[in-house]
């Protein structure tokens, strides 16, 4: 009997410690979690974008395009794009 008993109180510690864990990583987070809903392409054009090709002679916009609300890349020459704004914690 006195076996099930430190099982019992063995399973609650380990619950009570996930419990604990849990609530503190939630607390951690909610900074990260926007207050409302972020919307970072309209669909239409790169608002709020900056786009980046290494060949000067490249136009971005001949290699990067938004149609139907979907991104298009023709991948050469090879580049990237990212956001204006910042949205690190």
């Amino acid at each position: 009997m006195k076996r099930y008993a430190i099982i019992i109180v063995a399973m609650l510690v380990a619950a009570a410690l996930l419990a604990a864990t849990a609530a503190a990583t939630e607390k951690r987070n909610e900074h990260i979690v926007p207050k409302e809903k972020i919307v970072l392409l309209n669909g239409k054009d790169f608002t709020g974008w900056k786009l980046f090709i290494p060949d000067k002679k490249v136009d971005v916009n001949k290699a990067w395009s938004v149609r139907n609300g979907v991104i298009h890349c023709e991948g050469k020459p090879k580049g990237y794009m990212r956001t204006e704004a910042d949205y690190a914690g």
